[in-house]
Parts: C-alpha cells; sequence; structure tokens
C-alpha cells in the first residue's frame, strides 16, 4: 500500500517520505534525531568510546557469550556440554563448528528467549545463495555495531555533517530523477539501477551541484560510475570518501575508484547475520573487530591456517545475543596478511583480501584454485564499463558478459584471455557476449564471477 502511494507521488513528495524513512533508520542505527539530538556530539561519543570493556578480555567476554547461549536458547542448551569454558582462546577448537544449513535448517531454536518486541528487530539475509534467513538482533547488539562502523569511518576520514551520496538498490527513483534525497540529513539516494552512458552526466551533476564529500554503495556500481565518469572526461573534486561494502571489492574497481575520485576506498566486510565485522583502517588495510568478536581463518580439516594463507572464515560473534552465532561457518573465504602488526593499533587479524563465498573460489579440471579473478578482470579494454565470467567446467566453457558503448572486436580481450589462459589453463573455450546490463540480485547486487555446476 505504501508502496504504491510512493510510487504514484510527485518526486517532492516522495523525497519528504524518503527523509522520514532515512529519520527512522538513522534511530534504529544511533539513536539519532535531527533537530534534537546533534549527529556532532553522537560523533564525538564514537570517537572517544573504545567500545571495549577494559576489565574483560576477549577470552572473558566469549566465555560470558557461550554461557548466555547456552541458558537462553533451545540449541545450544542441548548441546551445553560441547562449550566448555575456555582457559584460553587457542581451546576454542574444542568448540564445535556452526555450519550454515544448520543455522538455516534450524533457525528458530537459535532465538533467544529474552527476544520481545521491544528489545528486538527482525532482519533478514538476501537469500542471494539460497533461501533467505530470518535474523533476530538485540537492538543494544545493532546500535552498538552501528556505532562502531561509524568510529571507524570518522577515523579514515568520513564527516557525517557533510553532505554524503548513497548508491541504493532500493528502488526509489526513475529514469528521469536518479536520485531522492533526505531534506535534513543531506542523505542523496542515488540508484544503482540507472547508471548508463545516457544517464550518466545526472549523476555527475547531483554530486558537483551538491558537493557531495562521501559516497557509499556497492563496489560494482560505484566503480562503473567512476568508469563512467572517466570515459567522459568528468573531473570530480568534491569526494574525499569512498566506502564500499555488500559485495567484493576487487583489485581493479578500487583502482579505477581511486583515480576517478582521488581518494582512498573504505571496505568494510559484515552481514545481516550480525556476524564480525571487517573494516579499513586509516593504514589501508583490513582489520576484524574485536569488539564485534572473534575471527578464525580454517583450511579444509578446519585446523587454522598460517599468515599468508587463504581459508574459510569462522566468526564468533559478540553482537549476536539474540541468535549466538559460535564458530559459524559463515561461508567466505579470505586470505591472511602475513604481516599481522599494523601501525594503526587497532588489533585483531589482518586480512590482504576477502575473496567471497566459498562456492566462488573455481577449481579447475587441473584441480587448481583460482580465487583471486580481479588480476585478469583489469585486463579488459577500457571500453568494457562493466563484466561478468561465468565458469563452467562441464562444458569447458568461459563466457564473458561485457557491457560497451559499441561491440569490440576479439583482439581487443588478446591480453584478457592470455592472462585468463594462464590462471585457467589452455582446455576452456573462451566467449565473448556484449550485453546491454550485467543482471542484478533483486538488491541490486552485482556479480563478478559466476560458477556453474
Amino acid at each position: 500500500m505504501i508502496k504504491k502511494l510512493y510510487k504514484r507521488s510527485p518526486v517532492l513528495l516522495q523525497n519528504i517520505f524518503v527523509t522520514i524513512e532515512n529519520i527512522f533508520v538513522l534511530y534504529k542505527k544511533y539513536k539519532y534525531i535531527p533537530l534534537l539530538d546533534s549527529m556532532a556530539k553522537i560523533s564525538q561519543d564514537v570517537v572517544k568510546n573504545s567500545y571495549m570493556n577494559k576489565q574483560h578480555t576477549l577470552l572473558d567476554r566469549i566465555n560470558k557469550f557461550s554461557e548466555y547461549a547456552t541458558s537462553h536458547t533451545v540449541y545450544y542448551k542441548s548441546k551445553k556440554n560441547e562449550y566448555p569454558k575456555l582457559n584460553s582462546l587457542d581451546e576454542i577448537t574444542k568448540w564445535p563448528l556452526l555450519e550454515k544449513e544448520v543455522l538455516k535448517a534450524e533457525t528458530e531454536t537459535f532465538y533467544s528467549s529474552e527476544i520481545d518486541s521491544s528489545n528486538s528487530r527482525t532482519l533478514h539475509t538476501s537469500g542471494s545463495t539460497g533461501s533467505p534467513m530470518k535474523i533476530k538482533v538485540s537492538v543494544s547488539d545493532l546500535q552498538l555495531r552501528f556505532r562502531l562502523l561509524l568510529k571507524t569511518m570518522i577515523e579514515f576520514g568520513y564527516d557525517p555533517l557533510k553532505p554524503m551520496g548513497r548508491i541504493t538498490g532500493h528502488d526509489i527513483s526513475d529514469e528521469d530523477v536518479i536520485y531522492r534525497k533526505d531534506y535534513l540529513n543531506k542523505h542523496f539516494f542515488l540508484s544503482a539501477f540507472h547508471l548508463s552512458q545516457d544517464n550518466i552526466q545526472k549523476y555527475y551533476d547531483v554530486i558537483v551541484d551538491n558537493q557531495l564529500e562521501t559516497l557509499e554503495g556497492y563496489p560494482s556500481a560505484i566503480y562503473v560510475m567512476a568508469k563512467l565518469f572517466d570515459q567522459n572526461g568528468y573531473k570530480v573534486e568534491c569526494v574525499k570518501n569512498v566506502f564500499t561494502t555488500a559485495e567484493k571489492l576487487h583489485e581493479y574497481q578500487k583502482e579505477q575508484i581511486e583515480k576517478t575520485f582521488g581518494c582512498k576506498v573504505f571496505d568494510y566486510y559484515g552481514s545481516n547475520e550480525q556476524s564480525i565485522f571487517i573494516f579499513t583502517c586509516k593504514e589501508g588495510r583490513l582489520h576484524s573487530a574485536d569488539a564485534t568478536g572473534l575471527l578464525e581463518v580454517v583450511d579444509e580439516d578446519s585446523r587454522h591456517v598460517q599468515p599468508g594463507e587463504v581459508g574459510s572464515m569462522v566468526v564468533t560473534s559478540l553482537t549476536s545475543h539474540f541468535m549466538p552465532l559460535i564458530r559459524y561457518k559463515i561461508g567466505d573465504a579470505c586470505k591472511l596478511s602475513e604481516d599481522q602488526s599494523c601501525g594503526c593499533g587497532n588489533g585483531g587479524l589482518i586480512i590482504d583480501e576477502i575473496i567471497g563465498r566459498d562456492e566462488d573460489i573455481f577449481q579447475t579440471i587441473e584441480g587448481n584454485y583460482i580465487t583471486r579473478f580481479s588480476v585478469v578482470l583489469k585486463y579488459l579494454p577500457f571500453d568494457v564499463i562493466e563484466s561478468q565470467i561465468v565458469l563452467n567446467n562441464e562444458k569447458l566453457l568461459i563466457v564473458l558478459y561485457y557491457v560497451a558503448n559499441k561491440m569490440l572486436i576479439e583482439d581487443l580481450f588478446s591480453d584478457f584471455e592470455k592472462n585468463l589462459i594462464s590462471k585457467v589453463g589452455t582446455q576452456y573455450h573462451i566467449v565473448y557476449k556484449k550485453v546491454d546490463e550485467i543482471t542484478k540480485t533483486s538488491r541490486g547486487k552485482k556479480r563478478a564471477v559466476i560458477i556453474e555446476d
């Protein structure tokens, strides 16, 4: 009903709707109400607050968390003997791993007995790898995560009082006016669905005319915007920060975004399951946040990998009291940095790269694992605006779908093909297909690599 009313309303009224909705979102995140509370005060508070009780070590907090889980949830109560008190963090490997299939199949048994309508929120996973899950999260845990995120963004250079552009996957704008705005908070919501050569001038105008200092959104969308700005010779000097999330940020995307906007990219990782929070520090390195829990990186035998190695991410999230996640195999992989020291002092594991979902790791017919297609995609012709690789072992076929303003001859892909073959071998037939757009999920996300069974 409200959605239909919104769609039928003029742009001015739609902006009012967006303003009201964003006020509600900001209240849920920070307990912030424009005109009553000052975002400046909240910003000062998060910078001063460490969000860590210095009287309790991470070990203490994990033990208390497991005690809570085994006292308040059906699932962990039934397995209480499997979670003995830890004397050291190394002993956590004695606790069982929680597979995503179990969490999906028995979701309601993970809900805390303390949940009620006033102290919790219900979130949903995207369902991009299967049916979505209904996630229960406490208001206090949710606000802790958002305040921690705000703190790290401010440390990176973000000013929450300056105009921000958010490239959103929500269907709230149209081809004529590609954005809607929150009048009170100076937030501009730019559509991820209308980025094209025909519309790129509109995106440039809203950013420059409103002097947006921050851009936030899917890396695939911001990359396309940056590429089109570059191709059209548009210079953007007002943007001081770019924040990417929800998708894997590929190195070639990062390079293009930083080149176009002349600033560093802040990438952060989280999930609606309230798993561990991973963020970019001021030194430009990815850290797991101890304030939100413990990250382990394990191999196929569930043993901890060494620095410099790739493994599956296992999280014990301390911000998931109402749906406890203990040694949860989130389904993503990452590469640990060989150098586990950083001048920023944030602590936590230091990560070179979040590779993405485990199922995005491609095993060639020769048995080699390919995890970093970004080193190949950067060799695509300059005229390619965006692309998607689809790999199929059964058919020995690799299809590259690409968006460009004109059909490109295959000779232009020679550098790309040479580098791709060096990774996957010579057995695959490679096909190039020009398309009008890369298929998005219902939430506006795009996948750079798809592996077919």
